[in-house]
């Protein structure tokens, strides 16, 4: 019955434990070189803190880095540079010309479906993160691999 009693007791213990994924595979094999941060947590790596990972519910409207009144009164996608943040809107594609080459990162979240045009990516030789998240694209093309080091394309219907 006792060790029925320090079972009873200790699972809920290790279970309770919440944990990051960076201090988790940080603090088990820094020695052979692993060093991700709580950026590395926050865009993908699987933590028992869910809080960060994979969002899955309907996100407040924003667009930074494009020209925004033209996506809010025609629904195009158009003069992006910089940091590109598309959230919660419609429009109909992305092209080459969408993006500037100096783009360094291009993240479209929770947005309705839309083509994007085979040469959309070959351009832009600054561009280091592209995340596009629950929009329902069906294709995805050639992505130039150097320099970007964040490439995150989840829950699509590709």
């Amino acid at each position: 019955m006792t060790d029925l009693f320090y079972f009873v007791i200790f699972i809920p213990l290790i279970c309770g434990q919440v944990w990051d994924a960076d201090v988790y595979w940080n603090g088990r094999y820094a020695a052979n070189g692993i060093n991700y941060n709580a950026d590395d947590t926050a865009n993908g790596m699987w933590s028992h803190n869910q809080d960060e990972y994979m969002k899955d519910y309907p996100f407040s409207q924003s667009c930074t880095g494009c020209d925004c009144t033209v996506l809010l009164q025609d629904e195009l996608l158009k003069s992006c540079d910089g940091i590109v943040e598309i959230v919660s809107y419609s429009f109909p594609n992305i092209s080459r010309s969408t993006f500037a080459a100096s783009t360094t990162s291009i993240t479209i979240q929770d947005c309705t479906y839309f083509d994007i045009a085979d040469d959309t990516f070959t351009s832009l030789t600054s561009l280091n993160s592209l995340t596009i998240q629950n929009c329902g694209i069906t294709t995805m093309p050639y992505v130039e691999l150097s320099p970007l080091t964040i490439l995150l394309i989840l829950k699509q219907q590709i």
